[in-house]
């Protein structure tokens, strides 16, 4: 039973993510803003709510340091895991608002959080600093994203050198979410983003059952079950927008939802109640968040992509992680 839930949540989360990529670019279009605003945003924010839902959960249940390493190993995946296998797909081209501004937030951001639980405490104040430091972040995005429309920006379906993936069913959806008003691709990314939700659920709780019948420790459950399953939504997201052509929406998709975490997430969870900081967390964990972050910045300046080697280099700094973490 486990092994069919597993396996129905995972095809609801490709569904999901199908469906959301495809609505969320014919969405900036309806409503001529760039595709990149949409990831940096819409996208990112309905990704990010099965961390949310968990985290609020644990919080209120009176486990805030479960909601807080939630969205710390969340922040990790999203930086090593899911860019470099979306880069592995295909190279991320990446545009000077990115760099300037997105990678900037996310990470200051992970370095402010950095900086107010190192005390040990994540105060109810420091929730709502960094609840209005989001609030900032979203509307300086949203005047970008107006400041950049343009019919001919937005009818560009891929990335700098890249062509699109055309022919079979794939090709037949393209012409289909074409004729689709905003108002049909707004019900449907609705739909979408409700299939990633339910597929998230249902497969972390899935995996976390074999994961304890195979005789996994709970930490190790925490560090890569729980975390990844509630990335699930991002990492298919990212990995068919970058499939698609859409490297756009897979890079500001991962951007975002970094921001909603270390800003959004961790502001509400400390505003519900006062964090516990573990050491391990605050001297090991969000140190290594900030690096991970640092070095997706890094790679975003040279060159500016984010090629398959990088996208390699991040998958295999995660497995390092995971083996000083887990030593």
């Amino acid at each position: 039973m486990l092994i069919v839930s597993f396996v129905g949540g995972l095809l609801l989360l490709l569904a999901g993510g199908e469906l959301l990529v495809r609505s969320a670019v014919r969405l900036a279009e309806g409503l001529r803003l760039s595709p990149l605003l949409i990831g940096l945003t819409v996208v990112a924010f309905g990704t990010s709510a099965p961390e949310l839902a968990t985290s609020v959960d644990a919080a209120l249940l009176g486990a805030p340091t479960i909601a807080i390493a939630n969205v710390v190993g969340s922040t990790l995946i999203n930086s090593l895991v899911i860019l470099g296998a979306a880069a592995l797909i295909m190279p991320l081209p990446v545009e000077r608002s990115m760099l300037t501004r997105d990678a900037g937030w996310m990470v200051g951001g992970t370095l402010l959080l950095l900086m107010l639980v190192w005390d040990g405490w994540l105060e109810q104040t420091s929730g709502a600093l960094l609840l209005l430091m989001l609030f900032g972040y979203i509307i300086m995005a949203y005047r970008a994203g107006l400041d950049r429309r343009g019919g001919g920006e937005l009818a560009a379906p891929v990335g700098p050198g890249q062509t699109p993936v055309a022919g079979g069913i794939g090709h037949d959806l393209d012409l289909l979410f074409a004729k689709l008003g905003w108002v049909l691709a707004s019900c449907a990314f609705a739909v979408g983003l409700g299939l990633l939700i339910l597929g998230g659920i249902i497969f972390v709780e899935a995996a976390i059952g074999i994961a304890r019948m195979l005789g996994a420790s709970e930490t190790v459950i925490g560090l890569t079950i729980v975390a990844g399953g509630t990335s699930a939504p991002e990492l298919v997201t990212s990995a068919i927008a970058a499939y698609r052509g859409r490297t756009d929406v897979a890079i500001g998709n991962v951007l975002g939802s970094n921001v909603y975490n270390m800003l959004g997430v961790t502001g509400i969870v400390a505003l519900i109640a006062p964090v516990p900081i573990e050491p391990g967390i605050a001297f090991l964990d969000l140190p290594a968040t900030v690096a991970a972050t640092a070095l997706v910045a890094l790679m975003m300046a040279s060159g500016r992509q984010i090629s398959r080697i990088e996208g390699a280099l991040l998958l295999s700094g995660y497995a390092l992680f995971l083996w000083l973490r887990l030593a």
